[in-house]
């Protein structure tokens, strides 16, 4: 009877670990990551959980896989966790939208030097946002909003000129930190409107790092048994996106054929 059930558990671990190192046959223009840091007591150590989606040509969204990344040697870890997804077989995608860190943003020149990347801006603000004064933090937030939801170049200029000018005596460093890091910042401009705010941000997957914050706060010890409950939770939620395919995507497969048809397919020449 013991050696049935373990057998039915190793089974189980490989079911789930197939999951997450399928191969991947479908084309993913926009790829998507998302992390979230993690404390174990027992070991005294910080992980991050990254989970990437992707979103098909078709429009529909697909969480693709994750992967629990050290916060030592991160660098060394995201360059892993994108060879892992090349070997599984995907190609370079026409953009990534993933977290405000240089060592995922190098990774991703690294080995995906025709796509382009745009860092998460609602990760950028809200880094932003824990180094300013309690009482600036409304005007400080609403300023950062309206440089970022302006839909053309010109408009984007002038409002970040406002908002050095409005809080450049007070918080010259963030203003400097973030004027340096704009040229990731900036990316989405390079696509059609419809598509800003969709590409802005990770926000698609907040829903689902929400529901797993949920799994792991219940239980401290389930990130040592990710596997088993991870990659169901996964495949239910990639069932919901199938239900619910990203209109704005498919809009865009449609109407910006330049994008798709001539940059897509240079990509894989």
């Amino acid at each position: 009877m013991q050696n049935n059930q373990i057998e039915k558990g190793c089974l189980l671990k490989n079911q789930y670990t197939d999951w997450n190192s399928r191969l991947l046959s479908d084309q993913f223009p926009f790829l998507f990551e998302s992390e979230m840091p993690i404390y174990s007591e027992e070991h005294n150590t910080t992980y991050f959980l990254m989970v990437t989606l992707g979103i098909r040509t078709t429009g529909i969204a697909e969480i693709i896989g994750y992967s629990k990344i050290t916060e030592r040697n991160k660098k060394e870890s995201y360059y892993k966790l994108l060879l892992n997804l090349v070997d599984r077989g995907l190609h370079s995608p026409i953009l990534w939208v993933g977290p405000d860190h240089d060592d995922f943003s190098q990774s991703i020149l690294e080995v995906f030097r025709k796509s382009d990347l745009q860092h998460c801006i609602r990760h950028k603000i809200q880094s932003l946002m824990v180094k300013v004064n309690p009482s600036d933090q409304v005007e400080f937030h609403l300023g950062l909003k309206r440089i970022f939801s302006q839909p053309k170049l010109n408009l984007f200029i002038h409002e970040m000129n406002h908002f050095r000018n409005q809080w450049n005596h007070q918080y010259a460093g963030l203003i400097e930190m973030l004027e340096e890091q704009l040229t990731f910042l900036m990316t989405f401009f390079k696509f059609p409107v419809m598509l800003h705010p969709y590409i802005k941000s990770s926000i698609i997957l907040h829903g689902f790092m929400q529901k797993i914050n949920r799994e792991i706060s219940s239980n401290h010890l389930s990130i040592f048994a990710i596997d088993q409950w991870l990659n169901p939770l996964c495949q239910w939620q990639n069932m919901k996106f199938e239900q619910h395919p990203i209109r704005a995507f498919l809009n865009s497969y449609i109407e910006s054929t330049l994008i798709f048809n001539t940059k897509y397919h240079a990509i894989h020449a």
